[in-house]
């Protein structure tokens, strides 16, 4: 069986499909019948999810937009984050920070950032793209007001 990358948000419209019920709102999630159906099956989705602490739906785009310094829970910089079956990558919501890359067959213990390698700056892009395309997708009232990372701005575009 292929390996293929879901989350929790997968399931919940899993259930609502597998149920024969119509969703009452759009939910981020992807409906995982055609996996079930035929687990080795292509997927081409990535999992993805966000960290933003306390914060929620128009809350987020506020601060992220707004005020990036305070997109912090806890110490914790807010993020998003992306994985594929062999990619993880990190983009954090405070201006300045690190992006972080890394080859999940390579080092699944995830011990060497590879985004500021220059052998890896085009999957950096992609992987960026990739994140930026879902923010959409999912409807991230911030997507287009991301703050810079490091890496934009040691001229890594």
């Amino acid at each position: 069986m292929a390996p293929h990358c879901v989350t929790g948000a997968d399931l919940v419209v899993t259930f609502f499909a597998v149920a024969g019920l119509e969703l009452p709102w759009p939910m981020h999630g992807r409906d995982l019948t055609p996996l079930l159906r035929a687990p080795d099956a292509p997927w081409p989705h990535p999992a993805f999810y966000e960290f933003t602490g306390d914060h929620y739906g128009a809350d987020v785009a506020r601060v992220v937009s707004g005020a990036p310094q305070e997109a912090v829970y806890n110490d914790v910089p807010w993020y998003v984050a992306l994985r594929d079956e062999r990619w993880k990558y990190v983009r954090y919501l405070t201006p300045g920070e690190t992006e972080e890359l890394y080859d999940l067959r390579a080092d699944p213990e995830e011990l060497r950032n590879l985004a500021d390698r220059p052998e890896h700056r085009a999957t950096l892009g992609e992987l960026r793209r990739r994140a930026l395309a879902e923010l959409r997708r999912t409807g991230a009232g911030f997507a287009d007001h991301l703050p810079p990372t490091r890496q934009m701005r040691n001229g890594g575009r």
